[in-house]
């Protein structure tokens, strides 16, 4: 099993020598957890986060289901499907 990670994709952190970047993959690597870190710089690289000593500068936001409206069926609605489903021979 692999080590917990504090991170989560989408979030912006800091390395001291590569400077600020969006972590944009994790996944497992034997018992460690490796990030995909976007750079501005230096583009990505790839960073076991049990050496990488990463500071979080923004969490990312986390994504909420869209509302979805509820509408009723209108007459007219439901004479365009009814046209909709009908097939000419």
């Amino acid at each position: 099993m692999f080590r917990k990670c504090e991170f989560r994709i989408g979030d912006r952190v800091k390395h001291n020598q590569f400077g600020e970047g969006d972590i944009i993959d994790l996944y497992p690597l034997g018992e460690d957890v490796c990030a995909v870190v976007s750079f501005e710089k230096l583009g990505q690289k790839k960073l076991v986060l049990r050496y990488a000593k990463l500071s979080l500068v923004k969490r990312a936001e986390e994504e909420t289901e869209p509302e979805v409206e509820e509408v009723e069926a209108t007459e007219e609605t439901q004479t365009e499907e009814d046209e909709a489903e009908e097939v000419e021979p």
